[in-house]
This record gives C-alpha cells, structure tokens and sequence, in this order.
C-alpha cells in the first residue's frame, strides 16, 4: 500500500473513532421533555427543592362577633406563583377559646388553603393567627394576623347607656316639674333636649350610612365587603352592623364566592355559576378589565405590577373557566369578560 492511501486510510479510521464516541456520549444523555423543562421553573413540581414560600392572609374582615364563624383563607405562592399540594397549619394565640375548623389545608391549584375560624369571649379581644406552609423540601414560611373578637352584648352597650340616661332624665323631670314651671323649663332645656338631640343626630347619621352602603350595592351589584369598606372609608364594626340590618330587613342579600362574600340588592339577578373560586389575583385581573375593556396582558401586568409570566398564567385559567374571553388583533390578544360574568366580576 502507497503512502497516501495509507494516509487516507488512517484518516478514516480516525473519523470512525470520533463519529462512536459522540454517538456514544449522546446515547448517555438524559431525555429532557417539554414537562421537564416546565416543571424545573415550577415551584409546584413534586422534584424541585429548596427555595422560599410566600404566605398571604386572605379574609373578609379583622372584626368578628363572638362565636360567630370567620372563613380564613392563606395563600401560598413561591416567586409570584401559586404553590398546589402544600400543607398549610392555623394556629391562634388563644387555643381554648377559639376554635380552628380545618376546611382543605392541602393548596389548591391557586394556592389557597381554607379554614373556619369561631371565637368565644366575654369581652372584646385580639388575637394573633399564625400561619405556616411547608412544601417538600422548601423552607416553611410563616406569616401573622391580628383579628379582633367582639362579645355579642356589646352592641347592646350603648342602647343600655342611652335607657338609663333616659330613664334619670324622666325621673328628674317629673321631681322639678312639681316645683315651679321655670324650673321645669330649665331642667328640660339644659338635660332633656341635649340627650335627644345627641341620639336623634346618631339616628340621622345611621340612616345616612346605611344609605350610602345601600346606594353603593344598588350601582354595584355583587360588589365584596372589603369594596365596599375600602370605596365608603367605613370601619368594619359599622360595616358589619349596617349590612347585617339592610339583610334583616330584606333590602340586600349575600352570596359566598371563594374567599368573598358578595352583596347584591334584594330581588336582583346574578350569575349561578357554582363551585368556582377565584383567587386575589385573579379578582383583580376582573376588576382592571372591568373598568378597561380589552386590556392585553402587557397592559394588566403593567396595571396590576406582577410579572407577565403570572398574569398569563391567570389568565389562561380564567379564560378556562369561561369568565373571560379574548379577540386577537395582529399577535396580541384583547381580554374581555363575558356577559354572564359580569355582575359577579
């Protein structure tokens, strides 16, 4: 064999050696899929560990009556995403007067973990409800929140103020008045009109309060408590009193949906959909397209300050549960609610 076709030859043998041991490399390489890919970004994924939870209290209201139930909702998410399949403990500050009802304290696909909290107690008292979220591997996340429990007498207190008042001001009347009518007179002027005076001011003021929270449920049907509360400047204590008189007398009805409870005007329709929770999130998603329809996902992240990841997210699932819909103009997408949706949005 010449020189050169013994050159060429030990080229070739050269490249067939290279060519097996890259085959063989490959072949040894683990599979990746799209799944895996997903799941390595997800804090959701049963393989990933380590990282840091994120706790969120979610609740109607800080005031509760005693023994009166107050739905506790915690939220647990890990860089904005919520965390599905982790176990969520309730603990109060007063273990033997309140008690904790467990309703689902596995998250959810939102990320929500539920509970039922009743207080028992003889006069008004805050306690401290201390949350913590585990999740295979990464840190426990805690988080704290101050609720105050009110005795059921102590609405009473003022109208019982106001009796004995009353019922000194009629005995110190009907003593001066058998004196002299000046006497009369005076004592009526300087006691009796000014304790009538302060109580029928408190009336007015009731009733005008009342009347806002009516007016405002009226133009927002299914509008929530901490709405209401936030649009009105109103304290919870007087929240609570008004619209719990407008549903004894029939004016206003509520509705539980997921952590909020909804008001509407007696008498007024509103969407049937049973068995759908929403999240924080996603309920404030509804309320940007609600007063800007046709929003694209840029524009709500922007609105809302999460990150487009999130809000995609959030709105595929609602997009999902038919609460939204979307038309494309180009490559971006505009979301708008469906009617049906509309009065519980």
């Amino acid at each position: 064999m010449s020189e050169g076709k013994q050159t060429r030859f030990n080229r070739r043998i050269l490249i067939m050696f290279v060519v097996l041991a890259l085959s063989a490399t490959l072949i040894s390489l683990p599979l990746v899929s799209a799944d895996d890919m997903y799941s390595s970004s997800n804090p959701s994924d049963p393989n990933v560990t380590g990282g840091y939870l994120d706790l969120e209290f979610i609740i109607d209201q800080d005031v509760v009556n005693s023994k009166d139930s107050l739905y506790v909702t915690v939220k647990v998410m890990e860089n904005n995403w919520p965390v599905e399949g982790a176990i969520v403990t309730l603990t109060s500050t007063l273990p033997y007067n309140v008690t904790i009802t467990i309703i689902d304290d596995v998250t959810d696909l939102d990320g929500l973990a539920k509970f039922i909290m009743v207080g028992e107690v003889d006069t008004e008292t805050t306690i401290l409800l201390n949350a913590m979220g585990t999740y295979n591997g990464h840190e426990a996340a805690l988080d704290s929140m101050e609720v105050m429990i009110v005795p059921e007498a102590a609405s009473l207190s003022i109208i019982k103020d106001v009796w004995y008042i009353g019922a000194s001001a009629v005995l110190l009347i009907s003593i001066v008045a058998i004196a002299t009518e000046v006497g009369k007179y005076g004592f009526f002027k300087m006691v009796f009109f000014p304790l009538y005076s302060r109580v029928k001011k408190e009336e007015v003021l009731d009733h005008f309060v009342r009347g806002q929270i009516y007016g405002h449920i009226m133009a927002h049907p299914g509008s929530h408590y901490n709405a209401i509360k936030q649009e009105l400047k109103v304290t919870n204590g007087t929240l609570s009193h008004h619209l719990k008189t407008l549903e004894m007398q029939g004016f206003v009805k509520s509705q539980r949906d997921g952590t909020y409870k909804r008001f509407y005007p007696m008498g007024a329709k509103h969407s049937n959909k049973k068995g759908i929770r929403l999240s924080d999130l996603q309920l404030s998603i509804i309320d940007n397209l609600r007063q800007t329809a046709g929003m694209t996902q840029s524009d709500i992240a922007a609105a809302i300050g999460m990150s487009q990841q999130s809000i995609s997210y959030n709105l595929n699932i609602l997009v999902r549960k038919d609460i939204l819909r979307y038309e494309r103009n180009g490559v971006k997408k505009h979301y708008y609610i469906n009617e049906a949706d509309e009065l519980v949005s």
